[in-house]
């Protein structure tokens, strides 16, 4: 799958990161294959050409010990149900239009549109066969094909259902850790991900902002692992697992590394943060600035495409009186072409709220 997305992109191996199926290091964290499917923002602006070349060729072992990157690790385990797998004498279960011209045995070449890339369309072989018709076949095995996720991955139930259809199962217990019965029971995102921190400072150049976080409103399961029944599921789940991650990552640096024990502590800005139970890749702001007392207000959102989209409130039409709550703001209005470029690109870039704040208040 990576050979063909590198084709389709160049070669670019961090768009490979950024809108592929992760970047394949095999034999790197463990015995078989492993996928690196997201990494920091502060850690991809951080590496060289020389290093994305070397990770690129597998040759940087020390991208193990890079912090804050997300793995799924491939492993078999045994199962009850049998899952049809190519035995090793096919080379290639992902095969390019070319390398097989006929279709033979109960295999076929199927092709898929891939989710991201442009005119990219991946071809792999599957079986006709909806239950094996020789329990000596070579392609079925009484195994499981696993992608484990690690580190474990807090997720919203968005996320959870979706893997669970990209995949075709029907127990979530086989995908979350320690999943309840009832999502009611589960703790929150805002938890999981902000370690229980409601007040925060950042410093960001000269600007000094506290953060606070309104009432924690995402209820949410852990990752684990996801069992695999075909290889081409694997794009569509990193792409779920990418964007809940994009977004843990901007919930997540709502976090300083200062709590805020004083309610009269003096600060450049005060901002709000809010998460919505019903769409749970949004965060709204309201930003207030102390010396100027300019107010504004910001809603971001992360996209299927795990693209963050910034829009200001005035350019959806709210009034400054009512910047304490957007909630009202419909979702259909939050589309790519109605939000801010800029303020997007700089989002895009730092998965920050702290800096995107500092963005509004020195532009």
């Amino acid at each position: 799958i990576q050979k063909q997305e590198l084709e389709a992109l160049d070669g670019d191996i961090m768009r490979v990161l950024k809108c592929g199926s992760g970047v394949v290091l095999p034999y790197v964290r463990h015995v078989g294959p492993s996928t690196l499917y997201f990494m920091p923002a502060v850690v991809q602006h951080g590496l060289s050409d020389e290093d994305w070349a070397r990770i690129k060729s597998n040759t940087m072992h020390e991208v193990t010990q890079l912090p804050g990157c997300l793995w799924l690790d491939f492993a078999w385990e045994l199962s009850n149900k049998q899952h049809c797998f190519l035995s090793e004498q096919v080379e290639q279960y992902c095969v390019s239009a070319d390398h097989m011209a006929d279709d033979s045995g109960p295999f076929s070449v199927v092709s898929h549109q891939h989710p991201l890339i442009h005119n990219l369309e991946l071809q792999f072989l599957e079986t006709s066969d909806s239950k094996p018709q020789d329990q000596n076949a070579d392609y079925w095995i009484p195994y499981t094909l696993v992608a484990r996720v690690s580190p474990a991955l807090p997720s919203c139930a968005l996320t959870v259902r979706a893997v669970m259809a990209a995949t075709g199962q029907s127990d979530a217990s086989s995908v979350s850790q320690d999943s309840p019965r009832l999502l009611e029971d589960a703790p929150t995102l805002e938890r999981l991900v902000c370690a229980n921190t409601a007040r925060t400072v950042h410093n960001v150049g000269p600007t000094k902002m506290q953060i606070n976080m309104e009432a924690p409103q995402i209820r949410a399961w852990s990752i684990c692992r996801v069992p695999i029944a075909h290889v081409r599921e694997i794009v569509e789940v990193v792409l779920l697992l990418r964007r809940q991650a994009v977004f843990n990552e901007l919930l997540g640096s709502c976090v300083g590394i200062t709590t805020v024990d004083s309610e009269s502590m003096e600060t450049g800005a005060s901002v709000t943060v809010k998460t919505f139970a019903n769409d749970p890749f949004r965060i709204d702001m309201y930003v207030q600035a102390e010396q100027t007392g300019v107010s504004m207000g910001v809603v971001l959102r992360v996209s299927e495409d795990s693209c963050i989209l910034a829009w200001t409130h005035q350019a959806l039409g709210v009034l400054d009186s009512d910047l304490t709550d957007m909630s009202n703001i419909p979702a259909a209005s939050l589309t790519k072409a109605t939000s801010h470029a800029v303020l997007s690109k700089a989002a895009a870039i730092s998965s920050s709220i702290p800096i995107i704040v500092h963005w509004l208040l020195t532009h």
